[in-house]
């Protein structure tokens, strides 16, 4: 179901920041952990995963690392909400790359030069969330 909204508790906000702006080839990539309770996304973990792509500004992930990862979060009672990843110096929009690759059906964050936004893709359709950032944990 389609959040309409997204919640980051504060350390996930510091560290999406932290992973965009540490000197890298790669953009930085994350899997996004948490809860969907109503039509909010609590997001409470961002597990950095290595950047596999083979150009400096796309993502990809291995997928024994993408499970690695999923199960780590099951295991602290979380569910995956969707993925992080960083545009350095760049935008906090999706690129024509994002648009077209992306996964959909899923939360999408994207890390730029202003900040950091959400993004629901569903078909062709890149439809923005509007973010709160929490002391309180998700």
């Amino acid at each position: 179901m389609r959040p309409s909204r997204i919640v980051l508790a504060a350390e996930v906000h510091a560290a999406l920041l932290a992973a965009n702006g540490a000197p890298d080839a790669h953009e930085p990539v994350a899997m996004l952990g948490g809860h969907q309770r109503g039509d909010t996304a609590h997001v409470a973990a961002c597990p950095v995963l290595p950047n596999v792509a083979v150009h400096a500004d796309r993502f990809a992930v291995e997928p024994a690392a993408f499970a690695a990862a999923e199960a780590s979060l099951r295991a602290c009672g979380l569910t995956w909400l969707g993925f992080a990843h960083g545009h350095r110096g760049g935008s906090a929009a999706p690129s024509c790359a994002d648009r077209a690759l992306l996964w959909r059906d899923c939360v999408q964050v994207v890390v730029g030069a202003e900040g950091v936004r959400a993004f629901w893709f569903a078909g062709e359709a890149c439809l923005p969330l509007p973010i709160q950032v929490s002391a309180v944990p998700a």
